[in-house]
């Protein structure tokens, strides 16, 4: 019996005990769990050093072009911690740039954005007051500068 033949509550449930890296292999070898688990894997991301092989399997996917509108659909949660910055200078210093541009606008069911800018200058990441972040609609976003939370915006609404 194929793991995808159980029903999809138990499949949910089980997944649910596994890690990311886990899942995230599991959804690379078959298409059927890549469907069926899509809002699993990427339903909250983080591109921090706590969950750096999340992190780096997602940018990696991303800058690759593996990533589906489906996929982007399904994140609701992102966090852009100190290894967004790292990835950003490791790829010519346009991965920040590039991924506010054009891969946090396609994540449609976005409900919740974290940016994280420590130990540097705000000039080094202007990228984080961009007009694509602060005019998202309905999602809440949090700026941590340096550790505190300096600025919050709750629910940003587009005027049309």
């Amino acid at each position: 019996m194929s793991i995808l033949q159980l029903p999809l509550e138990l499949l949910l449930e089980v997944v649910s005990y596994l890690p990311i890296s886990t899942v995230s292999r599991l959804v690379l070898t078959c298409k059927g769990a890549h469907h069926f688990l899509r809002d699993h894997l990427y339903r909250e991301i983080y591109l921090d050093r706590q969950h750096s092989s999340q992190a780096y399997g997602f940018t990696a996917a991303a800058i690759a072009g593996r990533l589906s509108a489906k996929d982007l659909e399904s994140v609701r949660k992102l966090v852009l911690g100190d290894i967004f910055t790292d990835i950003h200078y490791h790829h010519g210093g346009e991965f920040q740039s590039w991924f506010v541009d054009s891969i946090i606008p396609c994540m449609k069911g976005l409900k919740s954005l974290k940016i994280e800018v420590r130990g540097e200058s705000q000039k080094q990441h202007q990228w984080a007051f961009s007009e694509k972040l602060t005019d998202l609609n309905g999602v809440d976003i949090e700026l941590v500068l340096g550790g505190e939370c300096e600025y919050m915006m709750p629910r940003a609404t587009a005027i049309c």
